[in-house]
Order: C-alpha cells, then sequence, then structure tokens
C-alpha cells in the first residue's frame, strides 16, 4: 500500500471518502508497529523478572491535569472507558501526545496565494502543489487528507522527493517510480 499506485488512487477518491480512510487507517502510520511492541513487551518482561518493573502503561486514559510539586509529578487523570478520575504522582514522565498539523504562522503573508478545501486546509494536488497556479507552492507531511497514510512514511520519502524536484525543476534530475505495486486499488 505504501506506493506511487496508492498515492494516485487515494489522492483520486473523494474528500468525505479519504477523510473516513484517513480516520480509520491512522495506526499504520503512528510509529508503532509489532516488532516495536515486542521489544518492549520482551524489556518489561525481563525487568519482571527481577520484581514488579516500575513502569505503567495505562490505556484509554487522558492526562487532563499536570503539576509539579516537592520533586514529583502529579498528573491528573481520566479514564476514558470508565470515566472515572484518578491522580497519579511519579518521579517520572514521558509524554507521547500525538501530532496535530498546523498551518504555520510564516505562511499568512501569502495566505490568497494558497487553495484551501472545504475544512480550512491545503487543498493539495497530485503533484503537491497547493498555490492557485499549481506550480509555485509546494508541501510535504502537510497532505495526509490527501495523499493518505503514505504522507509521513518514510520508505516513500526517495519517491516523494524525487517527485517534488521534478515538478520544481520541470525536468526529471532522479527517476520518479510510477509503478511499483502488484496489486490494483481501485476496479478500472
Amino acid at each position: 500500500m505504501t506506493s506511487p499506485e496508492d498515492t494516485d488512487y487515494f489522492h483520486s477518491l473523494p474528500q468525505a471518502t479519504r477523510d473516513r480512510l484517513g480516520r480509520s487507517q491512522n495506526a499504520l502510520y503512528k510509529g508503532i508497529n509489532a516488532e516495536l511492541i515486542n521489544e518492549i513487551f520482551d524489556l518489561l518482561y525481563q525487568k519482571n523478572l527481577d520484581g514488579r518493573p516500575r513502569t505503567r502503561l495505562l490505556t484509554n486514559t487522558t492526562v487532563v491535569g499536570a503539576h509539579h510539586q516537592d520533586g514529583c509529578y502529579l498528573l491528573d487523570l481520566r479514564h476514558e472507558e470508565q470515566e472515572r478520575q484518578a491522580t497519579l504522582v511519579t518521579d517520572g514522565l514521558i509524554l507521547a501526545t500525538g501530532y496535530r498539523y498546523e498551518v504555520p504562522s510564516f505562511l499568512e503573508p501569502i495566505r490568497h496565494r494558497i487553495v484551501w478545501d472545504g475544512a480550512g486546509r491545503f487543498a493539495v494536488r497530485r503533484n503537491y502543489s497547493i498555490d492557485v497556479t499549481g506550480q509555485g507552492i509546494y508541501v510535504q507531511n502537510a497532505e495526509l487528507h490527501t495523499h493518505g497514510f503514505v504522507t509521513p512514511d518514510l520508505g516513500m520519502a526517495a519517491y516523494r522527493n524525487s517527485y517534488l524536484i521534478r515538478e520544481m525543476l520541470g525536468r526529471e534530475p532522479y527517476p520518479v517510480e510510477k509503478a511499483i505495486a502488484f496489486q490494483e486499488f481501485g476496479l478500472s
């Protein structure tokens, strides 16, 4: 699915379909995978052999407040499914807060040159351009809603870079892969 063909297919879908698929496919690019999960499990298992590890992994829990007091962190928690509140005291804290794209403020002076979709996002063309001419302003890693989950995929970085360079130069200094998938993504 991480291929130029899937990008073409995803981009050709109606925006409502792309948005729905984007919500359902977010686990495909969030940085955690079976190998990483297994490594975390193995590490915690090894630590458990010497006694219960001090690590806690809380699911379905939102940090709704945080305070630092007497060298410790006090976290106000809300368990979403149980609809319960709790406080957790810890001396260490790692925040994995996720990622939400925001339009950089430095684009404000040229906002009128950018094409926007109905949700206030960049209307990214298949060639990664967002400006009114279709050949002056390009984005990378801001097109999840138009190009799919391959947007942040590092395995597709060389493809995206060569594609963008070709668009900007008007020639192809690096070969741009056109087809690498064995499967077909839509009915012809």
